[in-house]
């Protein structure tokens, strides 16, 4: 595009504007250049040691590629240098459940929770992560209420509230969640692995196996994923 060509030549003008550099990183990770994309994130970062924009923007990289370790490191950067953005703490947080390390998760997602109380995804995360940790599910219930009155109709939401009462044992009531998630979208893998785990539990052999081989059809780790999450 235009810009890009625009961008090239401000860089031809000045190799060493951090500015420069920063958007050209932006518009390669647009066309999915992501070698090229960490290069140029890299050079605006020694260009520029005290932007927070670069390391927030670099971390960003770092979880799609679910390299959760540097995403952290920059992310410890971007919060030093601007410790009241809500949107860092929340992405330290899911880049700490990404490793597995759910109470860094819960605590990151409060963090962001104190700058931002209406931060629906921190909210809605926080819930998940509680319910993962197994320890207060009213506590997770709690922020999935919150999360809830924030966007009613989100299905993340409904199926965190699922896996809460799978982890209850309410197998009926996670059914009735896992069914509202897929009555606004059908395509949710993770909605059919849950109603067929609490399906099998109610000793509905057949439905419980399909639903389960629908789940693994559509996403094929989705029963590691729920036995990390501690349902099997």
């Amino acid at each position: 595009g235009d810009a890009f060509a625009d961008n090239t030549k401000a860089l031809e003008l000045a190799p060493d504007n951090p500015t420069a550099v920063f958007y050209r990183a932006q518009i390669q990770a647009l066309r999915g250049n992501t070698e090229q994309t960490l290069e140029d994130y890299n050079t605006a970062q020694r260009l520029q040691p005290d932007n927070p924009r670069t390391y927030a923007a670099r971390a960003a990289v770092y979880l799609e590629l679910g390299d959760y370790d540097s995403a952290i490191d920059d992310l410890n950067q971007a919060i030093k240098l601007r410790p009241k953005d809500a949107t860092q703490y929340l992405n330290r947080g899911i880049a700490y459940f990404g490793k597995g390390d759910w109470a860094n998760a819960i605590t990151n997602y409060g963090e962001a929770l104190k700058i931002d109380p209406k931060m629906f995804q921190a909210l809605n995360n926080r819930c998940m992560t509680k319910a993962v940790l197994g320890k207060d599910l009213d506590s997770a219930a709690a922020d999935c209420d919150a999360a809830q009155a924030l966007s009613p109709k989100d299905p993340f939401t409904i199926l965190n509230r699922g896996l809460i009462e799978l982890k209850r044992g309410e197998f009926a009531r996670a059914i009735a969640q896992y069914d509202a998630a897929l009555v606004i979208d059908g395509r949710r893998a993770r909605a059919y692995y849950g109603r067929g785990v609490a399906r099998l539990k109610m000793g509905d052999k057949s439905g419980g196996d399909a639903d389960i081989a629908m789940a693994k059809s559509m996403l094929p780790n989705v029963a590691e994923e729920f036995a990390n999450y501690g349902v099997r």
